[in-house]
């Protein structure tokens, strides 16, 4: 009120302007609704809480989040596996008697027995293909 010299409805009538075109703004383009507190991942009410209670509360909240990206990627790499082990052991171009595929860090791992350079290199090409450029690494024996 004092900076832009205005009395008190003035102050409150600009706030509400303000606050109806942000809203507006925010709905036309995220569709959302920028008053729910659903779409928030933490709320803060700085009239009862001290600074360093929300700085903890904050971070603590960037950690868990780290935790479940963490989780899930490594959810998604162990799906991805599973997916393409399915894949390759069903698909009747290939015979593959023993296969097994887990994921290193961010490669997913093929380990298992073929009969002959030939079928190594089909069974590799196909794993390469459903993988869709993520990393492969292939240790593929020859059954002797």
């Amino acid at each position: 009120m004092i900076r832009d010299a205005v009395d008190r409805d003035t102050s409150k009538w600009l706030v509400e302007k303000t606050d109806h075109e942000r809203a507006r703004f925010i709905r036309s383009i995220y569709g959302r609704e920028w008053d729910d507190p659903n779409e928030y991942d933490i709320i803060c009410d700085t009239g009862k809480r001290d600074k360093e209670e929300i700085i903890t509360l904050i971070i603590d909240n960037l950690l868990e989040k780290e935790q479940y990206a963490t989780e899930l990627k490594t959810l998604r790499l162990r799906t991805e596996a599973a997916r393409l082990k399915a894949s390759l052991l069903t698909n009747p171009k290939l015979f593959i008697p023993t296969l097994d595929v887990y994921h290193e860090g961010e490669t997913l791992v093929l380990r298992g027995i073929v009969h002959n350079a030939k079928e190594h290199k089909a069974v590799e090409e196909e794993a390469m293909r459903l993988a869709k450029g993520a990393s492969i690494k292939c240790e593929l024996h020859y059954r002797k």
